[in-house]
Parts: C-alpha cells; structure tokens; sequence
C-alpha cells in the first residue's frame, strides 16, 4: 500500500470511498457534521465522482458553466456539513468570482454577435 503523507498523496475517488465507507459504518461522529446529515454528506460524494467522471471522460459532455458552479456548491455543502468555515468562505469567494466571470463572459459575447 502507498504511504499517505499529504492529501494530494491518493485520487479524490479513493478519498470519496474512504468517507463513505466510515459514514456508512458510522466512524464519523454525527456531532462533527452539521445537524448530524450523514446521508446527505454520502449523497454529496456521490455526486462528486459523478461530476468528476463526466468531466474526466466526456462521455456525457458537459453542457456549459453551470456544472462548474455545482461543483462548487457540493464543495460549499461538504464544508457546511464538516463545519469549516474557513473553507466555506474561500468556496463562497470562489462561487462569487466565478459567477462573475460567466456572467462577464456570456456579455461579451452578446456583444460579439
């Protein structure tokens, strides 16, 4: 087995099945999550690897930015789940921005046309 001495030593797909399987097997105290959503944080994940296989593969192709900012808020979800604030903010910050710079986009593009 590969040590793990950072995060970004393991694929999210191996961090995502590690999660689900202490939330399942109920190894995550309900306290550390928002209201106790277990269910609704395994849902979370689920949709992540959804998301990042769709991305990976393109054999759905994405249909446009909005799959982006989805990403982002399941991001936001997780966060509220776990309680981290910290992360919520930059999510925040970062869901703002982006926002702007579709919207920002899309203009630009109506006066190309």
């Amino acid at each position: 087995m590969r040590p793990v001495e950072r995060p970004q030593d393991r694929e999210w797909t191996e961090w995502v099945y590690l999660l689900k399987r202490l939330a399942t097997k109920r190894r995550i105290p309900a306290r550390v999550l928002y209201n106790g959503q277990i269910k609704q944080f395994v849902t979370i994940l689920e949709n992540s690897l959804e998301m990042r296989h769709a991305a990976k593969h393109q054999s759905r192709p994405l249909k446009d930015d909005r799959n982006i900012l989805q990403l982002i808020s399941a991001g936001i979800q997780v966060a509220k789940i776990l309680k981290d604030a910290s992360a919520m903010k930059y999510l925040d910050q970062l869901y703002v921005q982006t926002e702007k710079q579709i919207q920002d986009r899309a203009a630009a593009a109506r006066f190309r046309v």
